[in-house]
């Protein structure tokens, strides 16, 4: 199972790459990703195991980000980084 580093991890490069493919740091999506890792950085519980509802739950958290969070913490990979690595 992934760690709280992991997926932190994960967000980080989800976050520069993203950053890269759409050629500004402050695109919605860059702005989500970064804000979703601020949240789960300052939530005081494990929230690795959490569901995508009690993800949403979490500030800064949104549908999209959850679920890429259950994607990568279920498979260990997420498809759209994968995606962004493969460009």
């Amino acid at each position: 199972m992934a760690s709280t580093g992991d997926v932190l991890a994960m967000l980080s490069e989800l976050i520069t790459l993203t950053t890269l493919d759409e050629e500004s740091p402050q695109s919605f999506k860059v702005r989500a990703y970064e804000n979703a890792k601020l949240g789960l950085r300052s939530h005081h519980e494990d929230w690795v195991g959490y569901s995508e509802k009690q993800l949403l739950e979490i500030k800064g958290v949104g549908k999209a980000t959850a679920s890429k969070i259950r994607e990568f913490v279920d498979t260990g990979t997420v498809a759209k980084l994968e995606a962004l690595r493969e460009q």
